[in-house]
């Protein structure tokens, strides 16, 4: 188990590079939004079209003169927030968080991409779109917010939860010592 020194230093270090990356958004809000609406507009019906204004996500539907707005900063948190805790978990070998960084923040990408297409989906196929927005809205609300933190338990559950993860005990030790 890490002493409690060492969770706090995590959870210093984690908050950092949130605080640092959150003022760092107004520069990287723009390139980050557009990257995800291209994503997200290639998975759905020509009917529905993501853009990405500033900081803003667009969805346009066929039909609708008026586009309705998401702001990226909850999808950008999301991907900070995952980025420092899979960068920060101890007991993590140096070597392996480059692979465990893009695992986890491609399955971020993917999850961020898969939202943006179905909220478009849900506004697109529901005639009243106040019930769509709802929809849309507890989607994000649960997913933006729950699914970081899902993804770095997945990835890395065998360095902070040591009852799941049980390697494999020397010869020595499970012979009683005797060799």
């Amino acid at each position: 188990m890490y002493s409690r020194h060492r969770l706090l230093f995590f959870f210093l270090e984690v908050t950092g590079l949130i605080l640092l990356l959150a003022a760092l958004f107004p520069y990287i809000a723009g390139p980050y939004a557009n990257s995800v609406a291209r994503l997200a507009d290639m998975t759905t019906p020509s009917s529905i079209i993501i853009q990405a204004q500033e900081d803003t996500f667009l969805i346009y539907l066929k039909g609708y003169p008026l586009p309705s707005s998401l702001h990226a900063l909850p999808f950008f948190g999301g991907f900070i927030l995952l980025l420092a805790l899979v960068l920060f978990t101890p007991g993590i070998p140096v070597k392996k968080r480059p692979v465990y960084l893009v695992v986890a923040l491609s399955c971020s990408i993917a999850i961020q991409v898969a939202s943006l297409a179905a909220i478009g989906l849900i506004a697109y196929f529901n005639t009243e779109r106040w019930l769509g927005r709802s929809i849309a809205t507890l989607f994000l609300s649960i997913g933006i917010d729950l699914f970081p933190v899902l993804i770095w338990a997945i990835v890395s559950y065998k360095y902070w939860l040591p009852i799941f993860y049980h390697p494999a005990l020397p010869e020595s030790i499970s012979t009683g010592g005797e060799s």
